[in-house]
């Protein structure tokens, strides 16, 4: 994505498909606070094959030396030198002129910058206690074992093991090519002694094969839950919620281990579904519980039907 790197003081500003520089803090991106920039002084935007700087202001801005004129757009290239002041420290490198993306940036110790698609675990794959995806409405969201919260461009992530920054290209970007599926329903297959949990999935007809995974049975945990609650008669909204504490008990995992096999069934479900727009999020969480989001799944045990819900 398009970093600009100041050449004295070393900051660096990731930026978004259209940034915006000025004094005002509250319209700018990137607030500058020398005393000859304008509120408004000039905007960095993504046009589809390069990026481009606009000059607004007052007093000038400036590109390896030449000042700009005024509303019109200027092509940057890489290693770019931009002024937007004649005071102080306001000299900006153009050290990356690829596109705009979705990246969380590490702040403190040391890491790559993480570039997003659908989901990422933080601090790790390994222990995955965050987790940063695309929601079903399509904003970016972080989740961890307190609930769900939207992602706001700059917002800050903090675990024990490190802190990052997220920034995103707004609006998330949806590819054209994913389809939409009209009909998506979850078939679990369990052997008699429990040992074994299959999991094929239905879109549209055609069947997408899981296969065996130990994380299946932490699944088929939380769907039998749901439908325990359906028997009962709760409504669609609130049945299937259990507590964090009391699953990671029934599967005789501690919760490190559970987190481990959320991350990997959603990642193994999110590949699986990789060409639709908005795959299911089979698991929800809460403050304290979790529960199988996808009220469309069917139980099998043995050669028996165990039980079986549909989305209304």
């Amino acid at each position: 994505m398009g970093i600009l790197k100041n050449s004295i003081t070393g900051e660096t500003i990731f930026l978004k498909s259209h940034h915006v520089f000025g004094r005002n803090k509250e319209k700018a991106d990137t607030e500058l606070k020398y005393k000859d920039v304008s509120q408004i002084h000039a905007s960095v935007r993504w046009n589809g094959r390069e990026w481009q700087l606009t000059d607004f202001s007052r007093n000038g801005t400036w590109i390896d030396g030449i000042r700009l004129v005024p509303g019109e757009k200027t092509g940057l290239n890489k290693e770019n030198i931009i002024r937007f002041s004649t005071l102080g420290e306001s000299e900006w490198r153009l050290i990356d002129d690829k596109p705009p993306s979705n990246v969380i940036v590490p702040l403190k110790g040391a890491g790559p910058v993480i570039m997003l698609d659908r989901f990422h675990a933080l601090p790790s794959e390994t222990e995955p206690d965050i987790s940063v995806y695309i929601s079903q409405t399509g904003g970016w969201v972080c989740e961890n074992e307190k609930g769900v919260y939207p992602l706001k461009n700059g917002d800050i992530i903090s675990h024990d093991q490190g802190v990052w920054q997220f920034f995103c290209d707004d609006p998330v970007d949806v590819t054209l090519s994913k389809k939409i599926a009209k009909e998506i329903r979850f078939h679990f297959h369990v052997s008699i002694d429990e040992e074994h949990v299959f999991l094929r999935i239905e879109v549209d007809k055609k069947t997408i094969d899981l296969g065996e995974r130990a994380h299946h049975y932490m699944l088929l945990t939380l769907a039998r839950q749901r439908l325990r609650d359906a028997e009962e008669g709760v409504d669609q909204e609130t049945q299937g919620w259990i507590e964090t504490d009391r699953a990671a008990d029934m599967l005789g995992l501690d919760h490190s281990h559970l987190n481990i096999q959320i991350f990997r069934s959603r990642k193994q479900i999110n590949d699986a579904l990789s060409e639709l727009q908005n795959p299911p999020h089979v698991i929800e969480r809460r403050f304290g519980g979790l529960r199988f989001g996808y009220a469309d799944f069917q139980v099998m045990r043995g050669s028996a039907v165990e039980g079986a819900l549909c989305r209304e």
